[in-house]
């Protein structure tokens, strides 16, 4: 059957391919990871290599229910899984391995070919069946290209440069099956023949929903899409405006017995138009595919999106359990953006993870801006509604990639890995999380919450060569994260990753790492580098670090004299008081012993009074310590019916008991008989207050009232001879 068009019948080709099909919870625990509040500390964490002396990495990894990790990637020349070691037959082959929870190498199984070879995208089924794909490539010319998994031989199209395969494996690492792209045929009008049409597919990603496998990547030439009592349909990629043929993206559908049950494909004018991720729903609903395109693309389902600019952008695609195309968003900006991995909530909320550049990156309403030098980190949440609900970067100045993402199992944060390099912020509106790299590039997995976006925590690994990254994250039963990648170390520079320090046999190795640090007592600190390794604790300054630290101010309470405090941490005087001047308690002798608590904190205080001897004006009268007017009287008094009086001049208070109490605080005074501390002008020790003669010595009382003193002593002037004569 001829060429036909099937993008105008898109609703009718996803519903008649998926009628039928339970996209219910996917089979496979990469989506998932562990609980914010306890995945980074398990007392078994480890991390385990694999490799040889070329270039050897992991692109993807899965776990089973028992915590065993399926990863596939690629080697060159020889490369070692524990007691396994494999050989390449071309230049680069891929391998399928397992790992038990403990960190050993079960089994590794090869994809070998002629030339290029690697396993891009991995899951595993609840009965410990693996899925594999990944592309088989010639570097060389247009000669067809061959992969060989196990028994299994597949051939790309005679004028192909590279296809993909999809294979199973049962649980002992034995292939059950493998497949290439569907090709189409069509009859050649002059041979009468029917002729294989020419088309290649570059997988990205793979998922197990139930009894249906999803393979998404890019295409180019023909597909075969499926059949109907019309004939045939297919899909041919696009043509840009010079007749040359595009790679556009690309879906495919298959049983678990490895029979094609559809492709399809959509694409533009770009040779950017690619389906990189598959993710299902757990509540069954929806499932989703995501990836990127540039120009102007019509989209299953009728959607038509142009790229900021004609750049790359990201999109994504909702589509219900019934197989019909409920929405597809775009975003991006200015410069190549894209979208590498994604998951999905029980709510049907989408988390995706990817990076991008330039400035005023647009998603919905959220504008992200990469800082200056390459690409940064993008994470960011869908609703149900297609509605952007965050999205927040990570980066610096360097380029830095986000490869994948996982959500807890409480829903509550999100786990993204890639690479950074350098010097990076990761926002948050709080407190931004700075990380660096150990060398040029390292791998790195942040933490974010899964309301806001805001990034709550980064973890770096590798070591001091560049292009360390993690590929893949997922988490086992008891909520630890398991992340795999690729790292570079040797003796001269290991690569570290939590509390282990590993080396890579040659070129880069593959990495498997179980727990982001090994912490016995769930501390977030190394045992290693924990000086209380079996106590949970939360100091952080040496030499007690992670030991307990009751108040938060970093000093271990066993090192703190001030365990309450968090202001306060050392006391050289050994008085209660803390040397830290800007803190509560704060000594101000903090090099003397000192009682003191009321004027100055921690200086001597002779009489105990809680005034210091330095700022108290009788420094060994206790019932005394100030002296307003300085003439040696104190302000206190010592009976409370003067209170009233007293009281409203601010200058003491009543102490029961007070001594040499000034009966005039505000002026200074010489009398020392009737009002003590009051003014007395002639010295004849009484007050002026009270001193009918205040100029006169020799008198100082005049009974009546004649203007002469009652004093007819010897010596005395002014004297009355009658002093009671009014």
């Amino acid at each position: 059957m001829g060429s036909r068009s099937v993008l105008f019948i898109a609703a009718v080709i996803f519903t008649s391919l998926l009628l039928g099909m339970s996209h219910g919870n996917a089979e496979n625990a990469l989506v998932t990871s562990p609980n914010y509040s306890s995945k980074i500390s398990p007392a078994d964490a480890w991390v385990t290599s694999a490799g040889g002396s070329g270039s050897d990495m992991a692109w993807d990894m899965v776990l089973d229910g028992q915590g065993n990790s399926f990863v596939t990637g690629s080697f060159s020349g020889s490369a070692t899984f524990g007691s396994t070691t494999l050989s390449s037959i071309g230049g680069i082959d891929g391998f399928v391995a397992k790992m038990d929870n403990l960190g050993n190498w079960v089994w590794a199984s090869q994809i070998s070919g002629g030339y290029d070879d690697w396993g891009s995208g991995i899951d595993v089924d609840t009965n410990g069946n693996v899925y594999v794909t990944g592309p088989f490539i010639n570097n060389q010319d247009s000669t067809s290209p061959s992969v060989q998994l196990g028994s299994y031989s597949l051939n790309a199209h005679s004028q192909s440069s590279y296809d993909m395969f999809v294979g199973k494996l049962d649980s002992s690492g034995t292939w059950l099956w493998a497949q290439t792209s569907n090709k189409l045929t069509e009859l050649d009008q002059v041979t009468w023949q029917y002729v294989e049409q020419f088309g290649q597919v570059l997988p990205t990603d793979i998922k197990v929903f139930n009894n249906s496998i999803t393979v998404s990547g890019s295409y180019n030439g023909k597909i075969y899409a499926y059949s109907d009592s019309q004939g045939d349909w297919y899909y041919e990629s696009t043509k840009d405006n010079s007749g040359i043929t595009t790679t556009d993206a690309y879906v495919g559908f298959l049983g678990l017995d490895g029979t094609w049950a559809s492709q399809h494909g959509w694409g533009g004018i770009s040779q950017n138009d690619a389906a990189t991720a598959v993710a299902p729903s757990p509540s069954g609903n929806y499932w989703y595919i995501a990836g990127s395109f540039a120009n102007t693309v019509e989209f299953i389902g009728g959607s038509t999106h142009s790229s900021s600019g004609g750049s790359q952008d990201i999109w994504i695609m909702q589509i219900t359990d019934g197989g019909e195309v409920e929405w597809v968003i775009s975003a991006g900006g200015s410069g190549a953006d894209t979208l590498r991995d994604m998951v999905v909530d029980s709510s049907d909320s989408l988390y995706a993870v990817g990076e991008f550049e330039g400035s005023l990156a647009a998603f919905g309403t959220h504008r992200l801006t990469s800082n200056s030098g390459g690409s940064d980190v993008w994470a960011g949440k869908v609703g149900v509604s297609n509605n952007w609900l965050w999205a927040k970067q990570g980066g610096g100045a360097s380029d830095d990639m986000g490869f994948s993402i996982a959500l807890s199992p409480d829903e509550s944060a999100v786990y993204s890995v890639g690479q950074i390099s350098g010097q990076v912020t990761f926002e948050n509106s709080g407190a931004s999380q700075l990380a660096t790299s150990n060398g040029p590039s390292d791998a790195f997995v942040a933490i974010s919450s899964s309301s806001t976006g805001e990034w709550e925590d980064v973890f770096v690994a590798g070591g001091p060569s560049a292009g360390d990254r993690a590929w893949a994250i997922g988490i086992d039963s008891q909520n630890i994260t398991h992340t795999a990648g690729r790292f570079k170390g040797t003796s001269n520079g290991l690569a570290e990753f939590g509390s282990d320090d590993i080396s890579s046999a040659g070129d880069f190795d593959i990495f498997v790492w179980k727990g982001l640090i090994e912490d016995d007592d769930d501390d977030r600190v190394a045992n290693e580098d924990d000086d209380c390794p079996q106590v949970w604790g939360n100091a952080t300054v040496s030499p007690h670090i992670g030991c307990p630290d009751a108040d938060g101010d970093g000093y271990a309470d066993v090192d703190d004299t001030h365990p309450s405090e968090p202001t306060q941490w050392r006391d050289q005087d050994g008085d209660g008081f803390g040397d830290n001047p800007l803190g509560n308690l704060a000594d101000d002798c903090p090099t003397i012993n000192g009682t003191s608590t009321i004027d100055l904190t921690g200086c001597i205080d002779t009489d105990g009074d809680g005034w210091s001897d330095q700022r108290d004006a009788f420094p060994i009268e206790p019932t005394q310590w100030n002296d307003s007017d300085g003439d040696n009287y104190g302000d206190n008094w010592n009976d409370d019916e003067l209170t009233p009086n007293f009281g409203t001049l601010g200058l003491g208070e009543y102490i029961f008991g007070a001594i040499d109490m000034d009966y005039c605080p505000t002026l200074p005074g010489v009398d020392t008989f009737d009002n003590p501390g009051c003014p007395d002008s002639d010295g004849d020790g009484w007050s002026d207050v009270t001193d009918d003669f205040i100029n006169n010595p020799t008198q100082w009382k005049d009974s009546d009232g004649d203007g002469w003193g009652d004093n007819s002593s010897t010596g005395a002037t002014q004297g009355d001879d009658l002093p009671f004569d009014e």
